[in-house]
């Protein structure tokens, strides 16, 4: 019996040790990473040399509050100075004071900086008296005093949510888009990126596997600069470039409702004669003269796209580089090497990077209208490479503002218009019946 009370107790300790290390972890990870937003206005009593008193001018304020306690809470107040808004930034510190006999928690300022001005004009922190615990246990503040013995009231003070905290509410206060909003944005458990690569056709495999590899290295840099995992899903060669494998991987795939999929097709497309859907088909054929394309075939929507939505992840991104010309048109003849590839030079922000993830929605994208052609190039598909670029742009260092998956792509499609005419013109040359226009279908919806 000594024994199993010896062991007993120790056992107690060891959990009691682990206890406390998880506690101080999670409390650390908390304090960094997670807080929530609230907006604030408030207004100082005057009291004139006869006793009148009236109300001063509202202040409007933005906290972030990490947690009871915390060093990290913060506020930033404006208010109407020298025909500007004065911005000013303080700390928050919990306390007790007594106020008729009562003890209330108390939100004291410290360490003042004033944001846009350069001359001080000897602003003091204010302070909040929070109300006393409610039905829902939660606190808010109801009045305002300062070191002057100033006293105000508390006029609002409201939770906001993640698209409240847009770029141009953040410039109010001058608060920087990738300090703040990455922040608020959803974590991101995996990304899964599904890469489907018609790389067993002459005609196009070079190229359709720059394209791909160029994608992968791209995600693959992002994900490790905001440190998220990732899963490959790689489809190529003879042995796994057919229809039945590609349905498998999308029926196998298992993740949580917080992950992000992504889906990129590069390879040959087309669609039926008299198909009414405007998505193409991409081609699972090894063979392009193999007939039998119904059998060796997947309709971009419904068997790809709706598959996955209905698997729920937070954020599902389908996208199919390939043509969507029928059948007859089949015969793909890349364009020369000047269209340009360009590169993933830049350096990845993690913020930024972490909100490119953050979003919910769906996104499809073909990169063709019905009857077009989708040029490919040496380095990749014209829509894949300027894609690349547009991404790599909006998480770089040096960005302003929020992540726009919309602007993203907008500036994809604007970038590759520009060399679309030529590619057009040399087509017309050498394969005339595939010298298209090329303008890509995309649903975005996002929040």
């Amino acid at each position: 019996m000594e024994n199993t009370n010896a062991n007993t107790c120790n056992l107690r300790w060891i959990f009691l040790l682990v206890f406390i290390c998880v506690s101080l972890f999670c409390g650390r990870i908390y304090g960094q990473n997670t807080f929530s937003a609230y907006e604030i206005s408030y207004q100082f009593q005057i009291i004139d040399i006869n006793g009148n008193i009236t109300p001063g001018n509202t202040l409007e304020g933005l906290l972030l509050f990490y947690g009871s306690n915390s060093p990290d809470n913060v506020i930033r107040v404006r208010f109407k100075f020298r025909n500007d808004w004065a911005i000013i930034q303080w700390n928050i510190v919990d306390s007790l004071l007594r106020f008729d006999g009562q003890l209330k928690k108390v939100w004291f300022g410290k360490d003042v900086s004033i944001i846009n001005f350069k001359d001080s004009f000897g602003y003091t922190a204010d302070n909040f008296v929070l109300s006393n615990v409610d039905a829902t246990n939660e606190v808010k503040p109801i009045s305002v005093f300062d070191k002057n013995k100033k006293i105000g009231k508390v006029l609002n003070f409201k939770s906001l949510k993640q698209d409240d905290l847009t770029f141009e509410y953040l410039e109010k206060y001058k608060w920087g888009i990738r300090a703040i909003r990455p922040s608020i944005g959803a974590n991101t458990d995996t990304l899964h990126l599904v890469q489907v690569t018609c790389n067993v056709i002459g005609d196009i495999s070079s190229q359709a596997e720059n394209n791909s590899n160029s994608f992968s290295n791209l995600f693959t840099e992002i994900t490790s600069a905001c440190g998220i995992p990732m899963k490959k899903h790689l489809i190529s060669g003879n042995s796994n470039f057919k229809k039945s494998y590609v349905e498998n991987v999308i029926n196998s795939l298992n993740f949580s409702s917080n992950s992000v999929v992504i889906f990129y097709y590069s390879g040959h497309g087309f669609r039926f004669q008299n198909q009414k859907s405007q998505w193409p088909n991409i081609d699972l054929r090894i063979n392009i003269a193999n007939r039998q394309s119904f059998d060796n075939s997947l309709m971009l929507d419904s068997n790809i796209y709706i598959p996955l939505y209905k698997k729920k992840p937070r954020l599902l991104i389908v996208v199919g580089e390939c043509c969507n010309t029928e059948l007859t048109f089949q015969k793909s003849v890349p364009i020369p090497h000047y269209v340009p590839a360009g590169g993933n030079e830049l350096k990845f922000d993690a913020n930024l990077s972490k909100r490119l993830l953050s979003y919910s929605g769906t996104i499809i994208i073909a990169t063709s209208k019905p009857g077009q052609t989708s040029y490919y190039g040496e380095k990749g598909g014209l829509f894949g490479i300027q894609l690349r670029n547009a991404i790599s742009s909006e998480v770089s260092f040096g960005h302003e503002g929020d992540v726009s998956w919309s602007r993203i792509i907008d500036k994809a499609i604007y970038a590759m218009k520009i060399f679309v005419k030529d590619a057009k013109d040399y087509m017309s040359i050498v394969n005339p019946r595939m010298a298209t226009d090329q303008e890509p279908i995309v649903e975005v919806n996002i929040h």
